[in-house]
């Protein structure tokens, strides 16, 4: 399969550097992570049902 790019990026490192992020930023509410890691699954389910 081949590799999906989101912005320019793999989504596999994209995801990592997102979840780095968020571990990284105390500053960000928990309820703000969540939706972020949220939309990461959103866009995994639309790749995965779009191929």
């Amino acid at each position: 399969m081949p590799a999906v790019l989101v912005a320019g990026k793999r989504l596999d490192e994209l995801e990592t550097e997102i979840h780095r992020s968020l571990d990284d930023e105390p500053s960000r509410t928990p309820k703000r992570a969540e939706g972020v890691k949220g939309m990461l699954v959103l866009i995994k389910v639309r790749i995965a049902t779009t191929r």
